[in-house]
């Protein structure tokens, strides 16, 4: 699914096609399908631990904006490309049906 098609809306969570562990404040996942490996900054894991259990794409990134300084127009941009990215992987798992 491409970025122009994730909307408020949609639910996102994490696929079970990966493992992954915590370092410090990064993230390292796996994933086991493809043997990718993936190194998320402080950002994109709170993005991933929030996704842990369904959220709606406009749940996540009201919860960035309390959280960071950080424009409203840049914060969906680079989410959206972002889960692009991990639902192209088969690591985020994404539905516009309610």
């Amino acid at each position: 699914m491409d970025s122009n098609k994730l909307n408020q809306d949609t639910v996102l969570r994490q696929s079970e096609n990966q493992v992954g562990c915590n370092l410090d404040e990064e993230m390292v996942l796996l994933n086991i399908n493809t043997g990718g490996y993936y190194n998320f900054n402080e950002i994109a894991s709170a993005v991933w631990g929030s996704i842990k259990e369904p959220k709606s794409l406009g749940a996540l990134i009201s919860e960035l904006l309390e959280t960071y300084e950080v424009e409203k127009e840049l914060c969906q941009r680079d989410v959206k490309a972002f889960l692009s990215k991990l639902i192209a992987d088969d690591l985020v798992e994404a539905s516009n049906e309610g």
